[in-house]
C-alpha cells in the first residue's frame, strides 16, 4: 500500500522503478490501465476544486505534505474516496501483477530505490509508536521530491494516504466515554509482532478479514466498533493494509446504502444525506 519511490540516482524518468511496478498494474487492466488512469486524473482534479491542491504539479503534493507537517493534522472537507472507487477496476489477474512487482522488488537495484528507502522510513515512525500525521508527512518529505509527485505512482499513495488518514476515511477514533465499556462487544482485530492478523484471537488472512468485518458491520450497523491493536514491532505496511480494509468494508457498506436508497454513488450525495448514511454505518474504530 504505502509503497512510494524512485531508483535514486543514474536513471531516467523512463527506467524509474515506480513507472514499472505501476505497469505492472495497468498491464492487468483492459486497455492499458485507462479506466485506473481516469480514475487517478478525476480525484487529482476534485482535490484540485476542494483547494486540497493548487494544482497537479509536484510542487502541489509537497506544499499538501508540509501543512500536514505543520498543522499534525489531515482533516479536509471531502466525502469520496479514491480507495473505494479503484475497487471498482477489476484487475483480470492479480497474480500476474503480484509476481510483476515481486521481480522488481527482488531486483539487485531495489535495495538502492526510494521504494525501499521510504518503507523503511515508514516502518521506523511506526515502532516508535508515533504515528502522528506531522511525523508521517515529515518521514515523506524526507525522501520524496517534486518530481516524484509527477509520477502516477506517488499521486496513487498520496491519494491512498488520504483515505487512510482523513477523518472520512476513518482513522481510528477516540470513542466516548460511555461507549469504551462496550469493547466487549467490539470486533477485536490484532497484529502481532510478526504481523500476523488476528480477528476475536483466531489467525485470519486478508480475504478473511475483509468477510469478517463486513460481516459484523453489516449485523451491528449503527452499534459496531471496531477494537484494532497492533504492537511496536508490527510492519507499518500491514498496519496501513489493515486499516484500509476497515475503512473500505465500510465504505462498501455506505455505497449499497446509497444506491438503493439514493440512486446514486455516494460521492455524490448532499452533506445531508451522507451524514444520514454515516449514522447507519459509522466509523467506530479504536485503537488500543
Amino acid at each position: 500500500m504505502f509503497c512510494i519511490f524512485s531508483l535514486s540516482i543514474v536513471f531516467s524518468q523512463n527506467e524509474r522503478i515506480e513507472i514499472k511496478l505501476q505497469n505492472c498494474t495497468y498491464e492487468q487492466i483492459p486497455n492499458n490501465g485507462k479506466e485506473l488512469k481516469d480514475e487517478i486524473y478525476e480525484f487529482e482534479n476534485y482535490l484540485i476544486k476542494k483547494n486540497i491542491l493548487s494544482d497537479g504539479a509536484g510542487k502541489s503534493y509537497i506544499h499538501l505534505f508540509k501543512q500536514i507537517e505543520k498543522e499534525n493534522d489531515v482533516q479536509f472537507d471531502y466525502n469520496y474516496s479514491f480507495t473505494d472507487s479503484i475497487q471498482k477496476i477489476i484487475i483480470s489477474d492479480i497474480y500476474k501483477q503480484m509476481d510483476c512487482q515481486v521481480e522488481l522488488i527482488n531486483s539487485e537495484s531495489y535495495l538502492n530505490t526510494k521504494v525501499h528507502k521510504l518503507i523503511s522510513v515508514m516502518d521506523s515512525i511506526k515502532i516508535s509508536g508515533d504515528m502522528m500525521p506531522a511525523n508521517i508527512a515529515s518521514g515523506i518529505l524526507s525522501v520524496l521530491d517534486e518530481k516524484d509527485f509527477e509520477l502516477e505512482y506517488y499521486k496513487i499513495k498520496t491519494f491512498v494516504l488520504l483515505d487512510a488518514t482523513n477523518t472520512f476515511s476513518g482513522i481510528p477514533q477516540t470513542l466516548a466515554k460511555e461507549e469504551k465499556a462496550n469493547l466487549d462487544k467490539a470486533l477485536k482485530i490484532y497484529i502481532n509482532k510478526r504481523s500476523e492478523i488476528f480477528v476475536d484471537s483466531k489467525k485470519v488472512g486478508f480475504k478473511k478479514l475483509r468477510k469478517l468485518i463486513r460481516k459484523f458491520e453489516s449485523k451491528n450497523k449503527s452499534e459496531s466498533i471496531i477494537a484494532f491493536k497492533t504492537e511496536r514491532e508490527t510492519k507499518y505496511k500491514i498496519y496501513v493494509d489493515v486499516n484500509n480494509a476497515i475503512v473500505e468494508e465500510i465504505q462498501h457498506l455506505r455505497e449499497k446504502v446509497s444506491q438503493k436508497k439514493y440512486k446514486m454513488e455516494f460521492k455524490k450525495l448532499t452533506p445531508e444525506q451522507s451524514s444520514e448514511i454515516k449514522k447507519i454505518y459509522p466509523q467506530k474504530i479504536v485503537e488500543q
